[in-house]
């Protein structure tokens, strides 16, 4: 990882992690490069990110039924719960 080929090349990024004390984690940059054009490199979802979304815009759940369903332990505490 010390190699300023690598560097150079952003093969190794410091990628923000938001959910984990705002830290940086290295993981791999991405891996096409284009002369216009930078890829962008986002951290995995947060676990339950997405739950809530999923729930009430796919599965057309209200916010009383998913509300419910947090209550009664179905899926644990989600990012913005409080």
């Amino acid at each position: 990882m010390r190699d300023p080929q690598i560097r150079a090349r952003e093969m190794i990024i410091d990628l923000p992690v938001p959910y984990i004390s705002q830290k940086k984690i290295k993981t791999c940059g991405h891996y096409l490069k284009f002369s216009k054009v930078k890829p962008e490199v986002k951290p995995v979802p947060d676990l339950g990110e997405h739950t809530r979304p999923v729930l009430r815009d796919v599965l057309g759940y209200s916010e009383e039924t998913i509300n419910a369903l947090a209550r009664d332990g179905v899926f644990g505490p989600t990012p913005g719960d409080k």
